[in-house]
C-alpha cells in the first residue's frame, strides 16, 4: 500500500522538522511558511493512491519524495531567508492616553512559540506589541479596539472554518504599568511568560496544553483571581512575600510543590486539594484545573530592612 508509504513519509518530515527546530537548525517560523502549501498533501496522497489502484511503484515513490523532499526545501528555503535578513517582523505601539483608554484587556493564542507579558517603563503611556516569526504580514493579524473607555488587543484575530494561531510565533507585549489590565492567554505546546510585578493586573485567565507557563506577582498590586485551565504541562508561580493566598487544585492527577507556610484544607465533598496561606493585604485567589501538570508554588524572599 503506497498509501501507507506517503503517510510514514508524512511521519518522519514532520518529526524531523520539529526536531530540527528544537535543535536550533531550522528556523522556528519553518512550519509557519510551510502551512499554506499543504494542498502538495493531497497531491503526495493522491499520487501514493493511484500508484496503489496501477500497481505502478514510480509514482509511489514519487509521493514519497515529494512530502520528504518539500519538507526539506521548504526549512532550507525559510534558513536561506533568516540568513539574508529577510525575517517576518512587526512592532506596533498603540497610544492609550490618545484614545482614552482607561482599562485593557489582552487576548492571546500562541501554538509552538512563546508568548511573554511585562510591564512597560514608568513613563510609558502605550501598548507595544513586537511579533516574530510569522509567515506574511503579522500586523494583518492583530486587532485593536476602543469600546467606551475599556481597550482590547486580540492576536491573532479569529476568524474562518479552520481557525488556528501561526505556529511558530514570538510575541511579545508590554503593557503601560498604571492601566488596570485583564489577561486571556492560551497556549498550546508554548512556552509563557507572565510578569504581573510592575503591572496592574485585574483577572488573568490561562489556557495552556502541553506547555510551561511562569507566572510572577508583585506586592504591589495582585491580581483579585488567577485561573489556569492546564494540561499536560507545567507551571511555576512566584508570590510575594507576605500576601495571602487561597490556591485550589480540582484535580489530584497533578504533582504540587507549595511553600512551608502553606496549610492543606480538609478535602471535604472536593475531589481535588486545597491550600491557604495567611498574610497582610488583599488575598490573591488562585484556581487550577486539569490533569497530569507540575505546578511549583513559590515565595519571594522577605526584602532586608
Amino acid at each position: 500500500s503506497y498509501g501507507k508509504l506517503a503517510f510514514g513519509a508524512l511521519l518522519v518530515a514532520v518529526g524531523g522538522l520539529l526536531l530540527a527546530i528544537r535543535l536550533g537548525i531550522a528556523p522556528p517560523d519553518s512550519v509557519a511558511f510551510l502551512l499554506p502549501y499543504w494542498p502538495l498533501l493531497l497531491i503526495a496522497f493522491g499520487l501514493a493512491f493511484l500508484a496503489s489502484a496501477v500497481k505502478n511503484s514510480f509514482l509511489g515513490v514519487l509521493a514519497a519524495v515529494l512530502i520528504l523532499g518539500g519538507v526539506a526545501f521548504g526549512a532550507f528555503w525559510t534558513a536561506q531567508r533568516h540568513a539574508k535578513g529577510q525575517t517576518s517582523h512587526a512592532s506596533t505601539t498603540f497610544d492609550l492616553a490618545k484614545r482614552s483608554v482607561g482599562s485593557l484587556t489582552i487576548r492571546t493564542r500562541t501554538l509552538a512559540g512563546a508568548l511573554v507579558v511585562d510591564g512597560a517603563p514608568d513613563s510609558a503611556r502605550s501598548l507595544e506589541a513586537d511579533i516574530r516569526h510569522v509567515a506574511g504580514n503579522p500586523e494583518d493579524r492583530q486587532r485593536f479596539v476602543v469600546a467606551g473607555s475599556s481597550g482590547i488587543y486580540e492576536w491573532p484575530v479569529r476568524g474562518g472554518a479552520i481557525d488556528f494561531p501561526p505556529p511558530g510565533a514570538d510575541l511579545r507585549i508590554h503593557v503601560p504599568r498604571r492601566v488596570p489590565v485583564r489577561l486571556e492567554c492560551e497556549s498550546q505546546l508554548s512556552a509563557t511568560r507572565v510578569d504581573l510585578t510592575h503591572m496592574r493586573p485585574e483577572r488573568c485567565d490561562f489556557k495552556v496544553f502541553g506547555s510551561s507557563l511562569r507566572i510572577a506577582v508583585g506586592s504591589g498590586s495582585a491580581p483579585e483571581r488567577i485561573r489556569i485551565e492546564s494540561h499536560i504541562s507545567s507551571a511555576r508561580i512566584i508570590l510575594p512575600a507576605n500576601c495571602p493566598v487561597r490556591i485550589v487544585f480540582e484535580s489530584r492527577w497533578n504533582t504540587i510543590s507549595v511553600p512551608n507556610d502553606f496549610v492543606e484544607l480538609a478535602p471535604g465533598r472536593s475531589k481535588g486539594r486545597a491550600f491557604t496561606s495567611e498574610g497582610r493585604g488583599r488575598r490573591i485567589e488562585i484556581q487550577v484545573q486539569g490533569e497530569l501538570n507540575d505546578i511549583r508554588v513559590e515565595r519571594l524572599p522577605v526584602p532586608a530592612v
